[in-house]
């Protein structure tokens, strides 16, 4: 786990929050073990996608992944396909 994982697991300790942003999977984890929900970039473009914020969740995957992110293509592919989405 890198220093900004730990910060936000610590910070979201501290202010008691609801809800911490993490994308690394041992980061959520740990957080999970300490009481606080988290959501990933993926969940967010869902929720976006959900409230018509976003009109084309495959297009934002795509960016996402060409600006560097590392996301297992199989949670983009599933998240498409739980949503009733075409695949990539």
């Amino acid at each position: 786990m890198g220093i900004g994982e730990t910060s936000a697991i610590i910070l979201g300790q501290e202010v008691n929050a609801g809800l911490v942003l993490l994308d690394e999977i041992k980061a959520r984890k740990v957080a999970r073990e300490f009481g606080i929900a988290v959501l990933g970039c993926v969940g967010i473009l869902e929720d976006a996608f959900g409230l018509h914020l976003l009109s084309d969740l495959a297009q934002a995957y795509r960016q996402l992944i060409s600006a560097g992110a590392y996301i297992d293509r199989r949670i983009l592919e599933n998240s498409l396909k739980a949503l009733n989405l075409p695949p990539m």
